[in-house]
């Protein structure tokens, strides 16, 4: 067996192209290490703010947060991100916070 990167999806999810890892063949083995989007890890259109949680996403600071948006975060991340009320009321907030409809 060659301990070279595997780019194949686990083939337990039917979630899309972005659960494809590339991961050494001896991790996927011994560690059982596994997508890192179902993990939570990593941002990808199945966990992101924006796909969990569209109504709250829409309060997402156009400016404050960079060049960060709600498509590239996960939706149940603990760091703090700043967000923007119709009313113009601005605030941070950690994404674990949100229920929908806030």
């Amino acid at each position: 067996m060659s301990d070279m990167p595997n780019p194949n999806p686990n083939p337990n999810t039917n979630e899309g192209v972005d659960h494809i890892w590339q991961a050494a063949l001896h991790n996927r083995v011994s560690s059982g290490t596994g997508c890192p989007c179902c993990a939570g890890k990593k941002a990808c259109s199945t966990n992101c703010f924006a796909a969990r949680k569209p109504a709250s996403s829409k309060q997402w600071h156009p400016i404050k947060n960079g060049e960060i948006g709600p498509q590239d975060v996960v939706a149940g991340s603990t760091r703090t991100y700043w967000f923007k009320k119709k009313d113009g009321t601005e605030y941070l907030s950690r994404l674990c916070d949100f229920k929908e409809g806030r």
